[in-house]
């Protein structure tokens, strides 16, 4: 007979271990801070080699994937704008029109992060998602 997490006294499988951590490791992406998505990202690094040949391997590799790019995003726009938005307020500091304007193209550059942040938003949703439908992602 094989073993579930349904019946009283039976012990986990390891595949139901995987999908706890991968509904874990979604969790940590959806709070609001970048520390639990760094957590989230050493945890599926640590069960992506234990979850091969299985549909949460889809997940875990998901979920590394959607880190690194939209660390690579944000260090890639941040280092842009605060070249662009300094050197304006460099350039521009004495004029009125110079200041609304760089507040402008810093209002840009924010909802750039908005972007960003929602797209990582969307990831997660998605990846959640097929977890629940017990899918590849």
């Amino acid at each position: 007979m094989e073993s579930t997490s349904t019946l009283e006294g039976a012990v986990p499988s390891r595949s139901d271990n995987l999908t706890v951590m991968a509904h874990f490791i979604y969790l940590m992406y959806v709070l609001p801070t970048g520390i639990t998505a760094i957590f989230g990202l050493i945890a599926a690094y640590a069960c992506i080699g234990q979850a091969r040949g299985t549909y949460l391997h889809s997940h875990f590799r998901w979920q590394v994937r959607t880190f690194w790019i939209v660390l690579a995003v944000t260090l890639l726009v941040g280092g842009i704008a605060l070249a662009v938005v300094g050197g304006m307020v460099h350039l521009f500091s004495d004029s009125t029109v110079g200041i609304v304007f760089t507040a402008f193209v810093g209002y840009l550059f924010f909802c750039l992060f908005l972007l960003l942040s929602l797209w990582f938003l969307y990831r997660t949703v998605k990846g959640w998602y097929f977890l629940f439908k017990e899918r590849e992602i």
